[in-house]
């Protein structure tokens, strides 16, 4: 059982850097910012909702991005506390 808990969070956790990795080159490609500066805002915006920093003149390609990123974010961040939710009620049922 403890095995595939470490299993789980080492594919969220590989998850989510390939996530970011995503939205980094793309917010590059489109913005032709550093990858500094789009990773920084990939990071952000992935773990918050803190999008304007960066880049307060948007066009169409980065306000679709920020959605997408934030949708993204919110689905996986959903299955993080689920998962978190499941090992709590396991415990508490071989209690």
């Amino acid at each position: 059982m403890r095995y595939m808990a470490w299993v789980s969070w080492i594919s969220f956790i590989g998850i989510g850097v390939l996530l970011v990795l995503a939205l980094t080159l793309s917010w590059q490609y489109f913005t032709g910012d550093s990858f500094v500066k789009s990773l920084y805002w990939s990071v952000q915006t992935f773990t918050t909702v803190g999008y304007g920093t960066v880049f307060d003149n948007w066009g169409r390609k980065e306000f679709i991005l920020c959605i997408i990123s934030m949708l993204t974010s919110t689905i996986y961040w959903g299955c993080v506390v689920a998962v978190i939710g499941t090992g709590v009620v396991e415990r508490l049922r071989n209690r």
